[in-house]
């Protein structure tokens, strides 16, 4: 199978390769700095696809920035969007299958059940808005497509907000943290094992297109997560982690509160099961220290 994977460098680029490539797949793996690599450069990506005839497309890059995406509306609607919908117009002209990554911010985070695939969106934030565009950009594509939508992404060596309180704790006396965010911190790992049972149960099966939530199974609040990392150090000392609500902090973006995704859909369809969120966040944890 010839897998072209964009975003190469990024935390689940960067674990596809080496998961797909362990199974024996035919891997063109670019980052941004690559020629064809950066999405939003439409020649070039074309040209990369036409050279390389990928039998399913992988797009792991995308603008992640939440508060940057606030004060750089543009931007991230030129990555999140206007690029993706050309990646799924090259899907659809070479005969590709798309896979791409959603997000749980489409979703405002309201209510305190979990989120299913035909929940209507309402992403509150400029980031979310721009996911949710490109979304549908591919749904109006009629390629063959796999919206993966996932949350609280993590890995070792990497910037995310397992690494980023690994840091926060080592450096700091005291840490305050939010205590009204639930969600399901999901390890890069898992995600690359997740794309490669969707290769595996998707090619020539048109009618599993569509979208799919994925997380590690479980769910906390970010205050829990960080105590549970506290609790992997040697030094641990769960006296110095404070919890806060959101409005703590005054950031230029609004989190949802509820992030929980319903993950079933995802299991029964390509018959894989994540671990949990804590096997996750020690694996991640243990590779950064």
């Amino acid at each position: 199978m010839r897998v072209l994977i964009f975003g190469a460098n990024g935390q689940v680029g960067s674990a596809l390769k080496t998961r797909l490539l362990l199974v024996g797949h035919q891997i063109l793996a670019l980052a941004r700095s690559d020629r064809g690599g950066d999405i939003v450069d439409f020649p070039n990506v074309e040209a990369a696809i036409q050279a390389f005839q990928p039998d399913v497309i992988v797009n792991a890059a995308a603008f992640t920035n939440v508060d940057m995406a606030e004060s750089h509306p543009s931007l991230a609607f030129d990555v999140n969007e206007r690029a993706v919908a050309n990646l799924a117009r090259c899907a659809k002209a070479y005969s590709a299958l798309l896979i791409h990554f959603g997000t749980d911010f489409v979703f405002d985070g309201s209510g305190h059940g979990t989120w299913q695939e035909n929940d209507e969106p309402n992403p509150i934030n400029v980031y979310g808005q721009s996911k949710l565009a490109g979304e549908q950009a591919i749904l109006q594509s009629g390629c063959r497509h796999v919206i993966l939508r996932v949350s609280w992404v993590h890995a070792a060596r990497h910037k995310n907000f397992i690494t980023s309180s690994l840091q926060w704790l080592k450096a700091n006396p005291c840490v305050r943290i939010v205590n009204d965010q639930w969600g399901a911190p999901t390890s890069a790992v898992d995600i690359a094992n997740a794309v490669k049972a969707i290769i595996d149960r998707t090619m020539n099966r048109s009618d599993l297109d569509g979208i799919y939530h994925f997380a590690n199974s479980g769910c906390v609040t970010r205050f829990d997560c960080v105590r549970f990392i506290a609790s992997l150090l040697p030094s641990n000392d769960g006296q110095r982690i404070v919890p806060v609500d959101s409005s703590t902090f005054d950031l230029p973006a609004r989190r949802p509160l509820n992030c929980r995704l319903e993950t079933q859909k995802f299991k029964e369809t390509f018959g894989f099961e994540p671990r949990s969120w804590q096997e996750g966040v020690k694996e991640t944890v243990l590779g950064s220290m």
